[in-house]
């Protein structure tokens, strides 16, 4: 059985679950003409990539999907030096609707919303590299 799992697991995979890997990398020109930030060419789901802890970084990619369809994105970028600041983006495909979210120790880590110029002018001011 373990056998098996090594050998054929990615395979048994996106058999049962045939769009694991249609909204990866691979969506990243939707993502650029819906304006969302796309994921680096080098992405995967799997662990191992060791980020400078202080350093500004997309700290986790979400994206929801129900009946071989995308319904959502949400991007969380963290500065975590020196107040733990978070800045959330989110993209709804089911009405294109878009909701920016910021948050640190100082707000208490509650997150208060942002208009787009403001999450531009953060992820300017962090000097956010999403490539």
């Amino acid at each position: 059985m373990l056998f098996i799992g090594i050998c054929f697991g990615k395979t048994i995979w996106y058999t049962i679950f045939p769009t694991a890997d249609s909204f990866g990398v691979k969506f990243n020109k939707e993502r650029a003409r819906l304006g969302i930030l796309p994921l680096p060419d080098n992405w995967t789901t799997e662990q191992g990539e060791v980020v400078d802890s202080g350093a500004v970084h997309r700290e986790m990619k979400v994206v929801g999907v129900e009946n071989d369809r995308i319904k959502y994105e949400n991007d969380f970028i963290l500065k975590p030096e020196p107040d733990r600041e978070e800045l959330t983006i989110s993209y709804r495909f089911t009405d294109s609707t878009r909701n920016y979210a910021f948050s640190s120790r100082l707000t208490h880590e509650k997150p208060y919303p942002v208009t787009p110029q403001q999450a531009d002018s953060i992820l300017h001011a962090w000097n956010f590299k999403y490539k």
